[in-house]
């Protein structure tokens, strides 16, 4: 009962906040969750393990347990070069927005560094933009777990959901690193929300197709939830996959003048 007591004063605590409160509160809950995962790392001895890494910040060098992914440097060159991912032989082709996202965040983070001389070493730019497009994932899952559960956004529930999602198995893996199989779980729930309260929207579906192949599911599902009454969804249908492939089609575009520019093969 006394925990009972505690949790529903929270909750009250919590929903009386301003909104500059709540997200300094926001902020305080999340970095104290960062600092707990980090202290108590998972090591999954898999494609993640953590080792001990060298880091160059501000000019110091020092070393930090940290975890490492065997396939890492694909990512990153994805994200320092978003011009050579249609190079032959680039494994993640199939992903582009997700690479385009990692290169916006690591050169926003790049030109901080050199406008301001903070001498910041290139892994650790790269391994900082990789944390926080997991944080970005991270609150995007909150936020339609509480759009999808609740059919509002909700205060508290925004923070359960998001300490839920952190320390759920995968986040614990793949918090610090760049993987976007985190992705999966936020493509998932964008589903739900979709089919639970009527929200298709094709473009919406091929953005997320263009980070992970599991993003057509959702809308083939929906695409045959109308064809059931085709006679009047018929507009509605064709207008949403010609939406969904627009985003496919605009980086097959990109990929073909890459190829002209650059006068090399892509596949």
């Amino acid at each position: 009962m006394l925990n009972f007591i505690k949790i529903i004063f929270f909750e009250d605590f919590v929903k009386n906040l301003n909104k500059i409160k709540y997200l300094f509160f926001v902020f305080f809950v999340q970095i104290i969750s960062i600092f707990l995962s980090y202290r108590f790392l998972f090591n999954h001895q898999g494609c993640s393990n953590n080792k001990n890494r060298e880091f160059n910040i501000f000019g110091n060098q020092f070393n930090l347990n940290y975890p490492e992914m065997c396939d890492e440097l694909f990512y990153f060159h994805g994200f320092q070069w978003i011009n050579h991912i249609y190079e032959n032989g680039y494994v993640y082709q199939d992903r582009p927005t997700y690479l385009v996202i990692g290169f916006i965040i690591y050169r926003v983070f790049f030109l901080i560094s050199l406008i301001f001389n903070l001498q910041i070493d290139p892994i650790s730019l790269l391994l900082l933009a990789s944390f926080v497009i997991q944080l970005i994932v991270a609150n995007l899952i909150s936020y339609f777990l509480c759009k999808f559960l609740l059919n509002k956004f909700d205060r508290y529930y925004f923070l359960i959901f998001f300490l839920i999602t952190l320390f759920s198995f995968e986040y614990r893996i793949y918090l610090f690193l760049p993987a976007s199989s985190t992705t999966y779980l936020l493509i998932f729930v964008y589903a739900l929300y979709s089919i639970k309260n009527d929200k298709f929207n094709g473009l919406s579906y091929g953005i997320l197709f263009t980070i992970s192949g599991y993003g057509i599911i959702g809308f083939i599902y929906e695409v045959i939830r109308k064809i059931v009454d085709i006679s009047n969804n018929f507009k509605l249908i064709i207008k949403n996959i010609f939406l969904f492939v627009i985003p496919t089609v605009f980086f097959q575009i990109i990929r073909l003048l890459l190829g002209i520019i650059q006068g090399q093969s892509t596949v």
